[in-house]
């Protein structure tokens, strides 16, 4: 599907922008398993971002949806700083295995 959206995805695309964390994540991750490269982005962007909570939610998204690909993204992550970041990188790592 490449830049475009599944058929019918406008109210997820719209809840990715949700002010509650968890119905944005859950909505970037349904968007990413129907092959949605932007959401795809936006998930890998909130790694890199300043929000700590938005930082382990995409990490915890990442082991969700089980692909292999994210692994080179989330293995530094377990020498993070913050001792939840590494646990939840660790956890997620251990999924894509």
């Amino acid at each position: 599907m490449g830049n475009e959206h599944p058929a019918g995805s406008r109210p997820v695309l719209d809840a990715t922008a949700d002010s509650n964390r968890r119905v944005a994540i859950n909505a970037l991750v349904g968007l990413c398993k129907a092959s949605d490269a932007e959401a795809r982005r936006k998930l890998v962007d909130l790694i890199y971002g300043d929000d700590p909570v938005s930082r382990r939610a995409a990490v915890w998204a990442m082991g969700k949806l089980g692909d292999p690909e994210f692994a080179q993204i989330l293995a530094p992550l377990q020498n993070d700083r913050g001792e939840n970041m590494r646990k939840m990188a660790a956890q997620s790592l251990a999924l894509l295995r």
